[in-house]
């Protein structure tokens, strides 16, 4: 597909959904808890469930860009999460809800991995990060969207409510990608498209190694806080709908870091520098935790947090793939699996930690660590 038919609007919108449909369920697991009368930590494993399912999801997607084109493949995606969404809307079990919620993170993936499949099909270089930084200021508002919908939702509603929302918003998708995403031709790959040369060639890739790491990281840091901010906000008296103005300042947060991101990348600035300025608002965001850790004060550097976090991915994500333009499909899948079972391994340990600023401390601790790791391994490499 040209660059003129690229439909922008469309692509956001597909690339923001699995962080709309995330970020939209953390308000009612609380409401999910009391209702399959399961402990708070056992109802935040749908989170870690949830990304094992959209592990899945990427690993298929990204296959079928590959093979049946990247239009059939979000097609299918999408319908496979409205068949999730529908089976999580009548679980009266939590275990069915458990495969409702999994189902329906293996579809959601396709709006992630394969609007980043497009993205690479047109850009390339600096373009591309521009291209990720641009996509970076619409993933900054979904989390407000999300957490807001959300919690306005499970506070009428409870949970249903909000799983009715999901499967409208992924209905409204489906139409809108029949309508404007173009027909296209599966590329014809090279053989390291082959699945198993294709793993054996990235897992021997120092830079792809540390990236699966640095990205699990950079996520967890977020979508931690949205597995575990619920039950901090019940624990200090606060209405669900404070994880709506919570997710507020977050997007907030992100939006400032991805506008700074884009200009300073106009700018010439290198993406060495820009991780580098990622990791210091990542260290000034945890102070309120430890100044403050037994007090809303404490949740106060979150936005700084997912500043950090809107500049630092399209870096990550702009370069890391940059030597399998013949089956972009088929490593951004590997790529994505990769980074998101470690993910959901983090996700399912998260939860457990003894208080917020323990887990949240770690997990920035080894973000810092894995980044500068992909510093050495990238932009080392591209120098020499």
């Amino acid at each position: 597909m040209p660059h003129s038919h690229i439909s922008w609007p469309l692509l956001l919108a597909l690339l923001v959904f699995p962080q709309i449909v995330e970020t939209a369920y953390s308000p009612a697991l609380v409401d999910i808890a009391t209702a399959f009368e399961v402990l708070p930590e056992v109802a935040g494993q749908t989170l870690a469930i949830y990304f094992a399912g959209f592990a899945a999801g990427v690993l298929v997607w990204g296959m079928a860009c590959d093979r049946i084109g990247r239009r059939r493949s979000m097609l299918a995606g999408l319908g496979c999460y409205m068949a999730g969404v529908s089976m999580a809307l009548v679980s009266n079990d939590f275990f069915d809800l458990m495969c409702a919620r999994a189902l329906a993170a293996f579809g959601a993936a396709a709006g992630s991995i394969v609007t980043q499949t497009l993205l690479r099909d047109h850009f390339h270089g600096q373009a591309l990060s521009l291209a990720f930084a641009r996509a970076g200021m619409a993933l900054a508002v979904s989390p407000a969207i999300g957490a807001g919908a959300g919690a306005i939702l499970a506070g009428m509603f409870g949970h249903r409510g909000v799983f009715i929302f999901l499967a409208v918003l992924a209905a409204v998708l489906l139409v809108w990608t029949l309508r404007e995403l173009p027909r296209d031709t599966p590329p014809v790959t090279s053989s390291t498209a082959r699945m198993s040369g294709l793993v054996l060639r990235m897992a021997g890739d120092a830079r792809i190694r540390a990236a699966s790491v640095a990205i699990a990281l950079w996520n967890l840091q977020l979508f931690g806080f949205y597995e575990v901010a619920p039950f901090v906000l019940q624990g200090l008296d606060m209405p669900v709908s404070a994880m709506g103005w919570s997710g507020a300042a977050l997007a907030a947060g992100a939006m400032g870091g991805a506008t700074l991101n884009r200009r300073l990348l106009t700018r010439g600035w290198p993406p060495e520098r820009l991780l580098l300025m990622a990791a210091a608002l990542d260290s000034l965001g945890y102070l309120p935790m430890v100044a403050s850790p037994d007090s809303i004060r404490s949740l106060f550097g979150m936005p700084l947090v997912a500043a950090a976090f809107a500049i630092a991915i399209p870096q990550i994500l702009g370069s890391v793939l940059g030597d399998y333009a013949s089956c972009r499909g088929s490593a951004g899948a590997v790529l994505g699996v990769s980074y998101y079972l470690l993910l959901a391994l983090g996700l399912s340990l998260f939860g457990w930690a003894p208080s917020m600023p323990v887990a949240m401390g770690t997990t920035i601790a080894a973000t810092l660590l894995a980044s500068k790791l992909y510093q050495r391994a990238a932009y080392t490499r591209v120098a020499a």
